[in-house]
């Protein structure tokens, strides 16, 4: 992950939520979410569907999940003619999760 330039780097913040609702690509490079005391559900974030193949992530040493408040995430799945499209609705303390569709 090193040769590549980073894109998104969140590093010793007081940060508690990412609130990235909007965001559905990242571009360009790699993404460092690390040493966070506060931050919450960051490893939860699909970061590989916002970066695609190219790119990597490293999401590590933030808030221990264990001291984060709880969510109940809903997952919806709707029929279209030719695809099915999968939805997150996040009910809870936790802002702008992506699901992850493993």
């Amino acid at each position: 992950m090193c040769s590549r330039a980073t894109s998104l780097q969140i590093v010793q913040t007081s940060l508690t939520s990412l609130d990235l609702d909007s965001l559905r690509q990242i571009r360009g490079g790699n993404v460092l979410v690390q040493q966070n005391a506060e931050l919450c559900y960051a490893r939860y974030i699909d970061w590989r569907s916002l970066l695609g193949d190219s790119a990597g992530f490293s999401v590590t040493n933030n808030r221990n999940p264990t001291l984060c408040g709880s969510y109940k995430i809903i997952l919806l799945i709707t029929l279209h003619a030719s695809e099915t499209v999968a939805q997150c609705i996040v009910i809870g303390p936790v802002c702008g999760f992506v699901c992850g569709f493993v």
